[in-house]
């Protein structure tokens, strides 16, 4: 394995002529320019600076109101801010940015100008050179919840549902049989056809058949045969040819939180196998200079017996230990809910699948808890078995999410109390808290209402895509506080009423959004 690759920087991943338009310029002809070249992706500038970026995905969104979207602009259909690395940023950096992200899009700038756009695609060429991918099944990546449309679907379903569950391609099967797949692209084509297109059957354009993979593949089969088909997703199906999951190119980047493990694989191969247990324990403290010190993570390297062999700065940083505090330490000192019969367990449960994941908690050497998300990977080399552990502190999310679970209770308490219409959505337009008055309104219980999706329950069949749509695009405006949007309710019994609503945003203390509150 030629780990030298994982240092090389980017800019020489970059092998496409990047297309930049102005913020202004129609989304219309920015389409145009991406078929005409090929691209997958435009960089959008305002005031010439980098801004943001579209992709057909942004453009699918966008276009199920096709006469709509060819008078919006660029600016109004982009995903922003835009991440924007150096070209000479290593590979390894660049990898982990995207994960942390959760972005498919890197920008290259040198210079003040955009030199490239890296993508996962790009990514996975380096991540085949060093057979990371090796080191993975497809069923221990893939996305075992798979967006599909029955084959009798119309292409309008099939565009409302790829739009509302936010996916590029949707499967089309037949007793549980995948039997077609139609892209974003696709979609897109038939959506500039205009509403006719719109109401033929799914079964008239899907790409048939499909290309399958079997659950117990390997990784690297996976991405070789999308290679060989020049494809960007797999079905997975069992033994029997039923499906079980769909495999994206970006889920084979993402899988690879084992690049760690290849890493540390590759070190423990170079050792001299004679060299006894505290000489391997020195040599350990040379691992992956140039990624594990650097994590954020706190990263451990655990025997059988639960011993650290390794531990990084952010470790002993976190818990407040020294290097010298580990050498004496197993996992029982940090982890108070293990014993001796929980971490044989565990570790069983670890060798049968080779890696999981859970939530629990540390103490540090003051005696404070804080809360982590672990992963554990395992390996096994020369009779001896070791176990790869990568911890977040989530301390902060989860009082995060428990604050914001108590907000809603105090402020469902006043609102039990007011005739006003008012109700809380998230930023998926789920209804999270609804006034006494909205209640009534609605002619629906409270407690009947929580949790259910505001536009596709009670918003008409006929304006739902459209106010669905400019609820998301105002959310995804950075100094968006409020407005109003004109549109119907269905009430009780089917009747439907016109209302003005307004929107007014909930924000944390750091800016970032909470919810939407939504008031006639």
């Amino acid at each position: 394995m030629n780990s030298n690759r994982l240092r090389v920087e980017v800019r020489e991943l970059i092998s496409r002529e990047i297309i930049q338009v102005d913020g202004n310029t129609l989304a219309s002809y920015t389409l145009e320019l991406m078929e005409n070249s090929g691209s997958s992706s435009v960089v959008v500038t305002r005031d010439g600076s980098p801004y943001g970026i579209i992709t057909f995905h942004d453009i699918v969104f966008h276009s199920s109101h096709w006469e709509e979207f060819k008078r919006m602009k660029s600016w109004e259909i982009s995903s922003a801010p835009l991440i924007i690395i150096s070209g000479s940023t290593p590979f390894y950096e660049a990898f982990w940015l995207m994960n942390e992200r959760g972005v498919k899009h890197l920008a290259l700038v040198d210079g003040g100008e955009v030199a490239g756009v890296l993508n996962d695609k790009d990514m996975l060429q380096i991540l085949t050179e060093v057979e990371f991918l090796s080191i993975k099944r497809v069923d221990e990546i893939m996305h075992g919840s798979v967006i599909s449309v029955p084959l009798t679907s119309s292409i309008s379903d099939v565009m409302r549902k790829m739009v509302e569950k936010r996916v590029s391609s949707i499967v089309v099967e037949d007793r549980n049989r995948a039997v077609g797949i139609l892209t974003e692209r696709d979609a897109l084509q038939l959506a500039k056809r205009g509403s006719r297109s719109l109401k033929e059957s799914v079964k008239e354009y899907m790409h048939s058949p499909v290309i399958t993979i079997e659950a117990n593949s390997s990784a690297i089969q996976a991405e070789k045969l999308m290679l060989k088909h020049n494809i960007r997703r797999l079905i997975v199906t069992d033994r029997d040819g039923y499906m079980v999951g769909i495999l994206s190119q970006h889920d084979l980047m993402n899988g690879v939180s084992g690049v760690y493990v290849a890493i540390l694989k590759q070190t423990i191969e170079s050792l001299s196998a004679d060299l006894d247990k505290e000489s391997k324990k020195s040599s350990f403290t040379n691992l992956t200079q140039y990624m594990v010190e650097n994590i954020k993570c706190m990263v451990f390297f655990i025997n059988r017996d639960g011993e650290f062999l390794y531990t990084n700065e952010s470790a002993k940083d976190s818990l407040g230990y020294h290097s010298d505090d580990f050498q004496e330490m197993s996992i029982y000192d940090i982890d108070p809910s293990m014993n001796e019969g929980r971490w044989n367990r565990s570790w069983q449960l670890v060798k049968e699948r080779r890696s999981s994941r859970s939530d629990g908690i540390y103490i540090k050497k003051n005696g404070e808890y804080i809360d982590v998300s672990t992963t554990i990977n395992y390996i096994y080399y020369e009779g001896e078995e070791l176990l790869f552990v990568i911890s977040r502190d989530i301390s902060e999310e989860r009082q995060e999410r428990e604050g914001l679970r108590e907000s809603n209770r105090t402020m469902q308490k006043y609102l039990d109390f007011t005739n006003a219409t008012l109700i809380t959505l998230n930023r998926e337009g789920r209804v999270m808290t609804v006034s006494k008055g909205a209640s009534e309104f609605l002619n629906i219980k409270q407690s009947e209402l929580y949790g259910r999706e505001w536009f596709k329950e009670f918003v008409p069949e006929d304006e739902y895509e459209t106010i669905k749509a400019q609820f998301l695009i105002s959310l995804r405006d950075r100094n968006f506080r409020e407005g109003y949007i004109e549109y119907s309710v269905v009430l009780s019994e089917d009747r439907i009423i016109k209302n003005r609503w307004r929107y007014s945003c909930i924000k944390d203390k750091n800016g970032r959004l909470k919810e939407v509150l939504l008031t006639v």
